[in-house]
């Protein structure tokens, strides 16, 4: 049988576009003034979300597979998401360049998370990006099992989750280290005028 993979972000967008348009609809009639870089903020992770599941799901099958056929084929929707799998950059041993994508791809989580949670200790964020990644591949996990992702456990997943933490942490770092320039950059304008 053949499955069809289907890109999640078009649907995921359209829900978050609606939830926007109600909360900004909702405050018009409430009167209050919301903080909006807040609000933009979070609006951004949860697209960024969206993507990053959309990434390492390759996309969600519907209906969910029957998983009695071994020669089951999976046609891709075409979507630039979808180039992720097809590639098997998620493959921890075999290709430097899936070690490198899986350290990328979570840059942004470290950051989000970190000022969403307002962290200033590495090890709060270690613990709420091992939380994080381990909380997408129990997720990942439940949707193959139920058919609507594709199979590819392996035990290189493991080692996959460690460089996602890695990636978190380097966000982490990276924020860190924009602050204090920033600082250092408005104390040195203070002192020089």
């Amino acid at each position: 049988m053949t499955y069809i993979l289907y890109n999640i972000v078009p649907f995921g967008l359209i829900v978050l576009l609606i939830y926007m348009f109600v909360d900004i609809f909702l405050d018009y009639f409430r009167k209050t003034q919301k903080e909006y870089k807040k609000r933009i903020f979070m609006f951004g992770f949860g697209f960024y979300l969206l993507s990053l599941l959309q990434i390492k799901l390759g996309g969600l099958t519907l209906p969910p597979q029957n998983f009695t056929g071994l020669n089951d084929k999976f046609i891709s929707t075409g979507d630039w998401f979808g180039i992720y799998n097809t590639l098997y950059l998620h493959s921890f041993y075999v290709y430097p360049l899936g070690m490198l994508n899986n350290i990328v791809l979570f840059i942004p989580f470290g950051i989000f998370l970190t000022k969403i949670f307002n962290v200033n200790r590495l090890n709060r964020l270690v613990v709420l990006l091992i939380f994080g990644c381990i909380g997408m591949e129990l997720l990942h996990l439940l949707l193959e099992w139920f058919g609507f992702a594709m199979r590819t456990f392996n035990w290189s997943r493991i080692g996959v989750l460690a460089l996602n933490i890695f990636g978190g942490i380097l966000g982490y770092l990276l924020l860190v280290m924009i602050r204090r320039r920033a600082y250092r950059g408005i104390n040195y304008s203070l002192k020089t005028h």
